[in-house]
């Protein structure tokens, strides 16, 4: 008699839990609309709505953190993708966004600890790799940042951003020669990049350049 008793208590548990797995769904599907007319804050509530239902509802928490994005709502982003990460470490995208968005909320070292795992996954995320120089620039990691700025290079050797951060590492370094070298290339490639221009002129007068600095100011002026 017991033994039916629990048996008749997991099957109504069972039952439950589908049912309000399924309601999270209609819900998550209902958001839908909100998402595409990017009515973003009655997305977030559905889609609330739906993970109080189903708190492993990665397709509701993946749609939230991205509304939570577009409302300027970085945080709550951020702690969106940690959930997600939680469901599945091994969604690339899922790792490049969540390491991007901390980046953005000054959150350095989970910011790294994402990205290196997306681009273990796909060594040709350029997007990735470039979000991970500038965290390990902020967190003062020249050395690692160097190996990681190379790599991007080699991905892309024609943008300008690549060698831009490649000169901030080589200038952290005290390779002068190098970063402007790299400041001209990234100048080269981007005639109007600006903080290209200005580290130029820092690095020029770090090389006893002072006049080719004032110079490369004046074409600063020029482009402003």
């Amino acid at each position: 008699m017991r033994g039916k008793k629990l048996l008749l208590l997991m099957i109504v548990l069972v039952v439950g839990v589908n049912a309000y797995n399924q309601n999270a769904k209609k819900i998550w599907k209902g958001a839908q609309t909100y998402l595409e007319t990017k009515d973003y804050n009655n997305a977030i509530v559905e889609l609330s709505k739906a993970i109080d239902l189903d708190s492993t509802f990665d397709k509701a928490y993946i749609d939230r953190a991205f509304s939570y994005e577009q409302t300027g709502k970085l945080k709550e982003a951020a702690n969106d993708y940690d959930i997600i990460i939680k469901l599945d470490d091994k969604n690339e995208e899922i790792l490049y966004n969540a390491g991007r968005v901390n980046y953005l909320i000054s959150n350095y070292d989970k910011a790294y600890t994402y990205l290196e795992k997306a681009t273990d996954i796909n060594k040709k995320n350029l997007n990735a790799f470039q979000y991970k120089v500038k965290a390990l620039i902020e967190l003062k990691k020249f050395d690692i940042a160097k190996v990681e700025s190379e790599k991007a290079i080699n991905l892309d050797d024609e943008n300008a951003e690549n060698y831009y951060y490649h000169g901030l590492i080589s200038d952290s370094l005290t390779s002068f020669q190098r970063a402007e070298w790299d400041y001209n290339k990234a100048i080269e490639l981007n005639k109007n990049y600006e903080e290209a221009f200005i580290a130029l002129a820092k690095v020029k007068s770090k090389l006893d350049k002072k006049r080719e600095g004032v110079e490369v100011c004046t074409r600063v002026i020029e482009i402003n």
